[in-house]
């Protein structure tokens, strides 16, 4: 028996046939980083640029509202806190626009002084709008439920000021049907939705049917996604167990917008082109494993056969037969090599004999 070290022809063979295919696997895995890559960029770039003109719809609705309230504040006859002055002021300010619902004068003491329609007038101390100009802040702003119009209602309040100081508070409110269109209408295949939040994380709009904004003004200060704490880039967080991807951004007066998709259908051509190309590598693996088993011990079975005829034959057994001699490929040319080698052998050694005779 031999006693060479390395390995043999048949894990040589088989080795070589499972190494080619390592660079498929070697492309694939490249392709697939590619692709992912592409993939992550593509959501990244739907979901900043549905973000952004959603916000700026946002923005402008805020910007034009403040803008017509600190006009209407700077006017001599609402800085005079006069009732009879400042009410034709208001309510032609009110009729101006189709979503404002009221708009009115607060003195410092935080009663009513006029609205631009015929309700009674009450105090509003109470209010948080109030309560945050009269801190100092430029721009006081609540989210309520509205008795008459059971929608949310966007209230923010400005200064009204004379001679350098604060003599009253403008207020108006207005429903927010059109930023919630905007919000609403936004579908990321079947499961993305966008939802907006004020400054204290009141929901504003939402974009899932699940949600209904007429029950009650819901905090959403507890949603992970805006727990994420993430701003204009792509995060991943979890929300009943599912496993999603959310992006959010400023807009309007501090609020927050946040558009989000269940992550699986987000990334399901990736995932199904993966699964896709797995199966195809896994199918070319194992077919190349047969393959190389197949051919491997047809290369090695008929060389261990011509292998064991030559021992044979070397122990003096000279009728052993050589098999292979009718194949057509080399070894078929080995093996006739070997029986007429094994044909000059005998006739040498009837030589040999006949002289000794």
């Amino acid at each position: 028996m031999s006693n060479r070290k390395g390995l043999k022809i048949f894990p040589k063979v088989l080795l070589s046939f499972l190494i080619v295919p390592l660079i498929p696997i070697g492309g694939l895995y490249y392709s697939t980083y590619n692709a992912s890559q592409d993939n992550e960029r593509a959501i990244n770039q739907g979901f900043v640029s549905t973000a952004a003109l959603v916000a700026s719809k946002v923005d402008d609705w805020t910007d034009k509202n403040v803008r017509l309230s600190k006009y209407i504040a700077n006017l001599s006859d609402i800085q005079s806190m006069d009732p009879l002055r400042q009410k034709d002021i208001l309510e032609t300010a009110k009729e101006s626009t189709e979503w404002m619902t009221v708009i009115f004068t607060i003195d410092t003491d935080g009663n009513a002084v006029t609205r631009s329609d015929d309700k009674s007038l009450k105090n509003y101390s109470d209010r948080s709008y109030f309560k945050q100009v009269m801190g100092g802040a430029p721009i006081g702003q609540q989210v309520l439920i509205g008795k008459s119009f059971p929608v949310p209602l966007h209230c923010f309040a400005i200064p009204i000021r004379s001679a350098n100081r604060i003599v009253g508070v403008l207020t108006q409110c207005s429903n927010l049907e059109d930023i919630s269109s905007n919000v609403t209408s936004i579908k990321v295949g079947d499961t993305g939705f966008a939802f907006l939040v004020d400054n204290t994380n009141k929901l504003i709009a939402h974009g899932s049917e699940l949600e209904d904004l007429k029950i009650e003004l819901q905090d959403f200060s507890n949603n992970p996604a805006l727990a994420a704490n993430k701003e204009n880039a792509l995060f991943d967080f979890s929300e009943n167990q599912i496993d999603r991807i959310g992006f959010r951004r400023n807009a309007g007066l501090d609020w927050t917008l946040v558009i989000q998709q269940d992550k699986d259908e987000a990334h399901a051509r990736l995932i199904a082109s993966k699964k896709t190309a797995i199966i195809l590598l896994v199918i070319t693996l194992v077919f190349t494993a047969i393959m190389a088993v197949f051919l491997s011990r047809g290369l090695t079975r008929p060389i261990k056969e011509l292998t064991d005829a030559a021992t044979e034959f070397s122990k003096g057994k000279l009728r052993t037969l050589i098999p292979g001699t009718d194949r057509s490929d080399e070894l078929g040319d080995l093996a006739s090599a070997l029986t007429r080698m094994s044909e000059s052998i005998k006739i040498a050694i009837r030589r040999l004999s006949q002289k000794k005779t």
